[in-house]
């Protein structure tokens, strides 16, 4: 409804101002045609004149029922009449289609850390899980370093031997779930079929000392261990008696040997006490300068 109120006001506008245009040129040419109805009506104009314009019909106005009346005097223009009140907005044209997409802008600088939040409510604790299905055993891990070996430790009796089992896989330590409520005591299940047997587990913890078997024939002699460390240093005993004045030694020069240039000297000792015999070998000197005459 509003886009043909609007449509309609701008079709009258544009036929007045057409109107208004033909009014001036018929009033220039004699003919007072002012309500621009048909030109039959107008008193005869000279050709040269060139009669009244063709009609044109305004919807809004409406011709005078005596018709069209003599051309008189044109009068003085009249002043502007006041500014219509502008008309109601048209409606919005039909959107244009999209245009092509717009090259991506450079990536902003990130902005700064928010304020942490409230911490939430503690959630309910759900139900306890059904045990899920033992995984298949991981790979054998690789050999660790041997440690270092310590002292022998005493040979303990030999226990009775038992029936060994197969030693199944340890499966992995799972998070430990909320406490679920203790159910009652079902009965006992039937065995179930033996299971494919594993591969070797480690070697458990030692069992508790078992009964006292009898002495079995004595083993021959194996071979003797390594040496074991050095143990601590004892205290140091009690200082022993004072012994006999030995007889003052004697020292005697042996032989004296000179020695290449640039060797070093040497001292022998000789003899038993308390007569000793020394013998020194001296290095020669370096050769003086020669003097002068």
């Amino acid at each position: 409804m509003l886009r043909f109120k609007a449509k309609k006001f701008v079709t009258e506008v544009i036929a007045i101002n057409i109107y208004s245009q033909n009014v001036r040129r018929n009033e220039s040419r004699g003919c007072n045609c002012g309500c621009n109805c048909d030109c039959s009506e107008q008193p005869p104009v000279s050709q040269s004149s060139g009669g009244c314009q063709p009609p044109i019909v305004i919807p809004i106005l409406s011709c005078p029922s005596s018709g069209c009346c003599n051309a008189g005097s044109v009068g003085p223009t009249g002043p502007t009449g006041p500014a219509g009140m502008t008309g109601p907005t048209g409606p919005a044209g039909v959107a244009g289609p999209t245009g092509p997409q717009g090259p991506t802008g450079l990536l902003g600088p990130t902005g700064p850390q928010g304020i942490q939040g409230v911490q939430g409510i503690q959630g309910a604790v759900g139900a306890t899980g059904a045990t899920g299905a033992t995984g298949p055993t991981g790979p054998t891990g690789p050999q660790g370093a041997v440690g270092i070996a310590g002292p022998t430790g005493p040979t303990g009796p030999q226990g009775i031997a038992g029936v060994a089992g197969p030693t199944g896989p340890t499966g992995p330590q799972g998070i430990q779930g909320a406490d679920g409520v203790a159910g009652a005591v079902g009965a006992t299940g039937p065995t179930g079929p033996q299971g494919v047997e594993g591969p070797i587990g480690p070697t458990g913890p030692t069992g508790p000392q078992g009964v006292p078997g009898a002495d079995g024939v004595a083993g021959a002699v194996g071979a003797t261990g390594p040496t074991g460390p050095q143990g601590a240093e004892g205290p140091i005993g009690p200082t022993g008696p004072t012994g006999p004045t030995g007889a003052a030694p004697t020292l005697t020069i042996g032989t004296v040997t000179t020695g290449a240039p640039g060797s070093a000297a040497e001292a022998f000792i000789t003899g038993t006490a308390p007569d000793y015999v020394i013998n020194l070998t001296i290095p020669q000197g370096p050769t003086g300068p020669a003097g002068t005459a």
